[in-house]
């Protein structure tokens, strides 16, 4: 049985093809591996647009990167540099092809500094049988104090990250033992972060300021202990950090607003109950 020419054509054809497309890739390959070779896409310029809290010159070194190619360089890079540099927020590569990237980094802004308390005098009644006024009156309202000339510092985020010696930054007395962790718990440095920003807001409020009152905030000290927060403004305020923090805040105000208005001048407020504990200054 004879085949045909014209019967085999297709399948050449077909073979044809199949040459062409190796050759083709063959051909891409070669091309690509010699542009790679070539370094058209290594890195040569860092352009550093924001450095943060570092120096330009420190960023470049530490990502390391020029010579390597653009295309290898990722989140890897952005999340090394972040881990060792604790005083970066946050940190975006932009790619400009071929050989340049550009850096914006965000430093992290300091909330308070920290100081360990050396000695814990507050006793904190949280059994069902004490009153109110008993939990309340219990508590060591003395002001700590501190010796030391360098401070860990804070954000809002609970990150420990530098040292500093800046003494009009508030300060955080606190049993939390910050010198071996790396963080503190968030829900503390966010409800830090609402406390300070109402107290530099209250300066200025005329509904709630008084000749007595005093909400400044350069050297503010704030003592946390276990689960509670004494901040020392005049009036003194006791808060929970199991606590709703908007609501607290909301309440404070509201306290704060009304002895304007009936003209009393507030000791304290403990903030920790359901409703809130205010002690008068006798007149």
């Amino acid at each position: 049985m004879r085949i045909s020419f014209k019967q085999n054509r297709p399948k050449l054809r077909s073979l044809n093809i199949q040459k062409k497309s190796i050759l083709l890739l063959a051909l891409l390959l070669l091309i690509i591996l010699g542009v790679l070779k070539m370094g058209v896409f290594s890195v040569r310029e860092i352009i550093v647009l924001e450095s943060g809290c570092l120096s330009r010159e420190k960023i470049t070194s530490s990502l390391n990167a020029v010579g390597k190619n653009i295309f290898l360089i990722g989140q890897k890079e952005t999340t090394d540099l972040l881990q060792k540099e604790r005083c970066l927020k946050s940190l975006e590569i932009k790619k400009v092809y071929p050989q340049t990237l550009k850096i914006l980094a965000e430093a992290r802004k300091p909330l308070v500094r920290l100081s360990k308390i050396t000695h814990n005098n507050v006793l904190d009644l949280s059994f069902s049988e004490a009153s109110l006024s008993s939990r309340s009156a219990l508590i060591d309202w003395s002001v700590p104090e501190s010796q030391d000339s360098e401070f860990e510092v804070m954000d809002s985020s609970g990150i420990i990250f530098s040292k500093i010696s800046d003494f009009s930054l508030p300060i955080l007395f606190t049993d939390s033992d910050f010198e071996t962790q790396k963080n503190l718990d968030k829900n503390l440095g966010e409800f830090l972060d609402k406390i300070i920003n109402f107290l530099k807001l209250a300066q200025n409020d005329e509904s709630i300021r008084s000749l007595e009152s005093d909400f400044s905030t350069q050297g503010l000290k704030l003592k946390q202990l276990s689960s509670s927060l004494i901040v020392y403004t005049s009036p003194k305020v006791l808060l929970s950090l199991n606590l709703d923090q908007d609501r607290q805040v909301a309440s404070l105000q509201l306290i704060l607003q009304k002895a304007k208005i009936d003209q009393k001048m507030i000791e304290s407020v403990d903030l920790r109950f359901e409703k809130p504990l205010v002690i008068y200054r006798p007149k």
